[in-house]
């Protein structure tokens, strides 16, 4: 008996690829041909076969073998409008303006698949560890949320730093029971640079909002809106800094940067913990962790052998040696060694 063949609808297999790729290329030969002035009713098929058609290849091939729920087929149908206005001439989108009357029960599918997972989202939310900490709570509530792994990913990175920023102020430092922590942002200064730069973000928004303002109103409410979730960003970045300090657990040393990278050492992984006067790794490094910013360590940690960090994103950096510079190096050593 043959095993039988699994389809995975977050890759999409390269048959679909080449046909959709073939199908663009003969629509767009065929609306900047010479027959399409001649036969206008050339355009409307060509608008068809884009909008339409591409998006039912992606249900058959892609979203029926894998079984998956039929919302996804949205984001293609998008793409395929934009696809559409990218392959007709200017003269020729007329019938593009019909599309909207077709995305009405793909939006609707849209707001129910949504809905749907945003429940999903908040029980995983609460059933989370009660030990387990914002980030990690939120990027196990957006794990399997969305179709491409990479998405959830992003948002729960976003989501973090947003939830730092505005829900955050009245809270204490994540410290399980059990645990000692130690902070790594008032020696180095980190928070304080942080804030500094917060300020001078925040002058330069209405600056340059007023400037750009005066030759185009868009290009102002643009940059200013990317400029504020640049400050939303570096406030959620000072936030957590604050709020998620190195732990020492009865099994090893949690390793937090903030927002950006967590570290679990177990004890038995640990080489060698210098703390004091330590020597700082080279600028360059590789498989260096830095927690507190690049000034002169504290506390350095040599592993027996590389272990994978977590970051921003959905990053990971193979990591041998931890530089830490930490407020309180010689309660840490005690941490540790007792």
């Amino acid at each position: 008996m043959t095993a039988a063949r699994t389809v995975d609808a977050r890759r999409i297999p390269l048959p679909f690829v080449a046909l959709a790729a073939s199908i663009y290329a003969l629509e767009y030969a065929l609306a900047h041909s010479a027959a399409a002035a001649a036969h206008p009713a050339l355009p409307l098929a060509v608008t068809l076969d884009l909008t339409l058609v591409v998006p039912a290849l992606y249900w058959l091939l892609v979203i029926r073998p894998a079984g998956a729920p039929p919302a996804r087929v949205v984001a293609v149908f998008v793409l395929s409008i934009l696809g559409a206005r990218l392959v007709l001439r200017p003269d020729q989108r007329e019938y593009l303006s019909y599309a909207r009357f077709l995305a009405a029960p793909f939006e609707l599918a849209l707001i129910a698949w949504v809905a749907v997972k945003a429940r999903r989202a908040a029980r995983g939310f609460h059933g989370a560890g009660a030990d387990a900490d914002v980030p990690e709570r939120i990027g196990a509530a957006l794990a399997d949320a969305f179709p491409y792994p990479v998405v959830g990913r992003v948002f729960a990175t976003e989501l973090t730093l947003g939830w730092y920023a505005f829900a955050s102020w009245r809270r204490p430092p994540h410290v399980p029971p059990g645990t000692r922590a130690f902070t790594y942002h008032r020696r180095s200064g980190l928070v304080a640079l942080l804030s500094a730069v917060v300020a001078a973000c925040v002058v330069e928004l209405f600056v340059v909002h007023l400037v750009v303002r005066a030759f185009s109103p868009r290009a102002a409410w643009a940059l200013s809106a990317v400029s504020a979730v640049g400050v939303v960003w570096l406030v959620g970045l000072a936030r957590a800094i604050v709020l998620r300090p190195v732990l020492v657990t009865a099994s090893g040393i949690a390793v937090r940067s903030g927002a950006l990278w967590t570290l679990d050492v177990p004890f038995a992984a640990l080489a060698r913990a210098d703390t004091g006067r330590v020597a700082p790794p080279a600028r360059r490094a590789p498989g260096v962790l830095r927690v507190g910013g690049n000034g002169r360590p504290t506390a350095l940690l040599t592993l027996r052998q590389p272990l994978v960090a977590r970051g921003p994103y959905g990053r990971s950096k193979a990591v041998t040696t931890v530089a830490l510079v930490l407020d309180e190096p010689a309660a840490f050593a005690d941490a540790i060694s007792g």
